[in-house]
């Protein structure tokens, strides 16, 4: 009688247990002024973080404001492109990235300077989406670049929506590890 208790509690637990591991992790982010990081299991949300951002609307010089954006989307891509290829090709095959929203609008002074970053603008911002849309599972994408020629402005808005079963995350994770350690 002990037995079969003992091994019907343990075949439950090993049910719970694959149950548990083949559940969807669901991660949202969002970025306008500050950024939103949720992590959700299920229905439980497991991590949010919220941070208290900077407004970046306003004037600037044209030629430092160019060249502060560029350094900054260069080390976007820098750091983007690290992280990518840390993931394997199991995490890339399971990661479901449910929608990709980049809403983006930027003016300067002076006319032929927006028309010059908005090429820029264009250039890393589809290649980028090319690169995610190539590698992953991508249901659902909105771009949208506006330069502004008029006003001196600067608008930037993204949102991300993603899944993951938990058993690949895990599995992907000690990969990573493995790699960093050694």
């Amino acid at each position: 009688m002990k037995s079969s208790l003992s091994c019907s509690f343990l075949f439950g637990c090993l049910l719970l247990l694959i149950f548990l591991l083949f559940t969807s992790v669901h991660i949202d982010l969002f970025y306008e002024k500050n950024y939103v990081l949720t992590v959700k299991y299920g229905l439980i949300t497991v991590y949010k973080n919220q941070d208290k951002g900077y407004n970046n609307k306003g004037k600037a010089e044209d030629t430092d404001k160019v060249e502060l954006e560029l350094k900054k989307i260069k080390s976007v891509i820098s750091k983007a492109k690290q992280i990518l290829q840390e993931l394997n090709s199991t995490a890339k095959k399971h990661f479901v990235i449910k929608s990709i929203a980049i809403i983006y609008s930027f003016g300067f002074d002076d006319a032929a300077i927006t028309g010059m970053f908005s090429g820029v603008a264009y250039a890393v911002i589809y290649s980028l989406m090319g690169y995610v849309d190539s590698n992953f599972n991508l249901k659902n994408k909105d771009i949208q670049i506006s330069p502004d020629f008029d006003n001196n402005c600067q608008e930037f808005e993204f949102r991300c929506q993603c899944k993951i079963k938990l058993y690949y995350l895990l599995k992907s994770g000690i990969k990573i590890l493995k790699i960093w350690l050694n």
